[in-house]
């Protein structure tokens, strides 16, 4: 039914305002009048009970019922109240006046038959149709020697009491529209304000969604919608860094796939078209088989990256001898350290047991090892491992070329490449963006320091 927010805020504040002033309104009126209703019925209550005393002394012969009717008539007058006395047969003790006419409505007829076996009643309304005046009446019993020996009817007008009533829910009605006007003008004013910046964000949100370069959203203030709009301009940055980065990656996984393919079928197309020699074909069928294994990596860490970001990779946790497999690591890597004059150094005890995915955790330490001779051209690279307050500490500390500060926050980014911290050859970025993820799945954390020109330490903790 509302289609914008603007106007969902209009509608919920201004109903919110006219139930406000409803509610008060009818709290208040319902307190004055409970009030007076209170007030007039203690009054009548106080002379039923003068009246009481009254009709005891003249039944004890103590007035006449001269006596009596004057002091009925003089309090009458006081009190503003019509007062008579009925004798248990209806008769009247006093004389009534020209107003004798109530006795003739129903409900009244009735309430005396209730008030002649023993109840007291107090009502208010209107007696007749013809007198619109609003009474409140009471009728008591008289009980002399245990019996109903008289009625006791008192009728008090509260005309003043209908129009002050009426006074106040015209006031509060003028006050509402007034208040509702300025309430709408004011709520009118601060939903637009509100929800100006909100389309603004909205229709830049698209632009984007569209491919659009949109500048910065400057929305001033330090409120939540200010907050969205920096939010917002952050995301934007986001979105526009992981373009570049998917640009980027798209172009350096299209250069790894399309260099080995060039190169095998072009080796094999030499082959069958006789124009390698037969005693060179082993050399270049070798050369073919590296590019292809090279081309399964690569393909295998895109497929590894996007099933550990699905969360589709299921751990094999195990206990294993960390030590151990260390050491086979080591072995690997040897020949290659040897062939650029690295030294592999190793710190750890013996039989160092670790509970985790074995192949995984050897894919990650393969993958930093092999990072590091990456970047190393002289110096060693030390592999310590060593248990702390019940955690294995895994370190791989190398001296080679180190990582700027800048670089620092992105390298276990996807897609960031060896090329925006390093000269060496540039990869797909995922193998250090996989091995987070790993280290991750084991509820581990793996954090790199490093100092440019100096080195670099990897650290795993699991």
């Amino acid at each position: 039914m509302f289609k914008n927010i603007f106007t969902k805020f209009v509608v919920v504040y201004i109903t919110l305002v006219i139930c406000i002033i409803l509610l008060l309104s009818a709290f208040s009126l319902g307190f004055f009048y409970k009030q007076y209703s209170e007030e007039a019925q203690l009054q009548s209550m106080a002379v039923a009970d003068k009246i009481d005393e009254l009709l005891i002394e003249y039944y004890d012969n103590q007035i006449t019922k001269k006596d009596l009717i004057s002091w009925i008539d003089a309090m009458s007058f006081v009190a503003s109240t019509k007062i008579y006395i009925l004798n248990p047969d209806k008769t009247a003790i006093n004389t009534l006046d020209e107003n004798e006419q109530i006795f003739s409505n129903e409900d009244v007829s009735k309430d005396i038959e209730k008030v002649m076996e023993g109840q007291v009643v107090i009502k208010m309304g209107w007696l007749t149709e013809q007198n619109d005046s609003n009474i409140m009446y009471m009728g008591k019993p008289f009980i002399y020697n245990n019996e109903i020996t008289a009625i006791i009817l008192l009728f008090t007008p509260v005309e003043q009491f209908v129009n002050t009533i009426e006074t106040m829910i015209y006031g509060i009605i003028s006050i509402s529209i007034i208040i509702t006007i300025i309430s709408s003008i004011v709520i009118l004013f601060v939903s637009k304000n509100i929800s100006r910046p909100i389309v603004t964000i909205s229709n830049y949100a698209k632009r984007i969604g569209k491919g659009e370069d949109v500048e910065d959203l400057e929305i001033i203030g330090e409120d939540e919608i200010s907050k969205l709009a920096q939010s917002f301009n952050e995301m934007k940055k986001e979105i526009q860094a992981s373009e570049e980065i998917r640009k980027e990656f798209v172009a350096n996984v299209s250069h790894e796939l399309r260099t080995p393919l060039t190169t095998i079928i072009g080796f094999l197309k030499g082959i069958l078209d006789g124009v390698i020699r037969d005693d060179q074909e082993k050399k270049y069928i070798q050369v073919a088989y590296d590019e292809a294994n090279r081309l399964k990596t690569l393909t295998s860490e895109i497929l590894d990256s996007t099933k550990l970001e699905a969360g589709r990779v299921m751990l094999n946790i195990a206990k294993f001898n960390l030590s151990q497999m260390l050491d086979n690591i080591v072995l690997e890597f040897n020949g290659e350290a040897a062939k650029k004059g690295i030294e592999l150094q190793t710190n750890y005890r013996k039989n160092l047991i670790l509970e985790a995915d074995k192949d995984k955790i050897r894919q990650v330490i393969i993958n930093i090892i092999g990072n590091s001779l990456k970047f190393t051209e002289k110096g060693y690279i030390r592999i310590n491992a060593k248990v702390v307050s019940q955690h294995i500490i895994i370190e791989v500390e190398d001296t080679g070329i180190g990582i700027s500060k800048d670089k620092l926050p992105y390298i276990f980014d996807k897609f960031y490449t060896a090329n925006e911290y390093g000269s060496a050859t540039a990869g797909a970025g995922l193998g250090l963006n996989i091995a987070k993820s790993i280290i991750k799945r084991h509820n581990g954390n793996i954090n790199v320091s490093s100092q440019e020109g100096e080195g670099t330490k990897i650290i795993i903790e699991l």
